[in-house]
C-alpha cells in the first residue's frame, strides 16, 4: 500500500518535509518514504491512497494522561483554587475519584481514546490511579 499527500512529515533531521511524499507499507512495516513520483514508479502493483491536500506523518506518542478526567473538563472548582499538587489531588482529582463508576471511567476512556486518535495519536499511557478509585477500574 502506498500513501501520498500533500506532504510527508518525517520527523528525521536528515529528510524533512517531503512535498508531494509517499509511504510505502507493506504489512505493518513502512518500507520506504521519499517522493511521490518515485515510489509509485518502483511499486506500479502497489494500491494507492491519495490524500493531496492532507500531511502524512507518524502517529503521535501521549506519554501521560488521565482518560477518566475526560469529563472533568469546565467543570467548577466550589472551592479555593487549589496552589499546590497535594491540593489538586484532595480538592480536584480524589473527589471526582470517589464519583466515579465503571461505566463513567470506562467511557471517559472511551472519548479520551476516540478524540487521540482524531487528532492523530495512536498510542496513550493513561495514569489512572488513585486512593479512591472504583474497585475493578484500574
Amino acid at each position: 500500500m502506498i500513501i501520498t499527500g500533500g506532504w510527508v512529515a518525517t520527523f528525521d533531521e536528515g529528510i524533512g518535509l517531503i512535498k508531494n511524499g509517499a509511504v510505502l507499507i507493506e504489512g505493518s512495516v513502512i518500507r520506504d518514504v521519499g517522493e511521490k513520483k518515485r515510489i509509485l514508479l518502483e511499486n506500479p502493483r502497489e494500491e494507492i491512497l491519495n490524500y493531496p491536500k492532507s500531511i502524512v506523518m507518524p502517529g503521535l506518542i501521549c506519554a501521560h494522561c488521565h482518560a477518566y478526567g475526560a469529563f472533568a473538563r469546565g467543570m467548577p472548582i466550589k472551592t479555593e483554587p487549589p496552589t499546590r499538587f497535594g491540593e489538586i489531588l484532595e480538592r480536584i482529582w480524589w473527589r471526582l475519584d470517589k464519583k466515579l463508576t465503571l461505566d463513567d471511567v470506562y467511557y471517559g476512556g472511551l472519548v479520551t481514546a476516540i478524540e487521540a486518535i482524531r487528532h492523530g495519536t495512536t498510542f496513550m499511557m493513561d495514569h489512572h490511579a488513585s486512593p479512591y478509585s472504583i474497585r475493578g477500574s484500574l
